[in-house]
């Protein structure tokens, strides 16, 4: 999948440019080499793949969200394309088959970028569900 055919499907599907760009510009992919990397970024070509085929078992479409990554645990990074659009979620990976999406998952970051940014950068940044459900109080 070329930059351009995400670009044009990740637009149909309510991904913001912003987002679309922190993608683009850092998810590993086997076709480009990117000079940013992180593996918690699914490729564009998963991105499509899982909101498609709905690849986890749950539908991320029924709930507003887009899988976009994952936590070293696995829970799954969501990007919310109805609600708050453009914000990021954890969604957990242990009972999201038995809730629904929005009630297993917990707001992380206002955007793609900065959520990107403080995985890289801020030590005190949650890297999973359970650890942003504790310091958001929950």
């Amino acid at each position: 999948m070329t930059d351009s055919e995400f670009l044009i499907w990740a637009t149909a599907a309510g991904i913001d440019a912003d987002a679309v760009a922190v993608i683009l510009q850092c998810a590993a992919t086997p076709l480009h080499a990117k000079t940013v990397r992180t593996d918690c970024l699914y490729s564009p070509a998963d991105i499509r793949n899982l909101s498609e085929t709905n690849g986890f078992g749950v539908s991320p479409h029924d709930s507003g969200f887009i899988f976009v990554g994952y936590c070293a645990c696995g829970d799954p990074i969501a990007l919310d394309i109805a609600a708050d659009a453009g914000s990021v979620w954890y969604v957990s990976h242990e009972v999201m088959h038995s809730a629904p999406l929005r009630d297993v998952a917990v707001r992380v970051a206002d955007t793609l970028r900065m959520a990107y940014s403080a995985i890289l950068t801020d030590r005190e940044f949650p890297l999973d569900y359970y650890s942003a459900k504790r310091k958001s109080g929950g």
